[in-house]
C-alpha cells in the first residue's frame, strides 16, 4: 500500500511540475511540488522495505 501511495505523490508531483514551470512561476501555492515528491519517494523506499526480512540473526 505504501508504494501505491508513493508511486501516486511522485507521478502527481512530476505532472503538475511542468505547468508551474511554464504558467505559475510566482505562485508560492504550488512551492510543495518538492516536499511532495520527496514525501512521494520515501514512502516508496520504504514500502520496498518494509517487506525485506531484515538483517540475517547468527543462530
Amino acid at each position: 500500500p505504501l508504494v501505491t501511495i508513493g508511486s501516486f505523490l511522485f507521478a502527481l508531483a512530476f505532472a503538475i511540475y511542468p505547468l508551474r514551470e511554464m504558467y505559475m512561476v510566482s505562485a508560492p501555492v504550488l512551492s510543495v511540488i518538492g516536499p511532495v515528491l520527496c514525501a512521494g519517494f520515501a514512502l516508496i523506499v520504504i514500502g520496498l522495505f518494509s517487506g525485506s526480512p531484515g538483517p540475517a540473526t547468527p543462530e
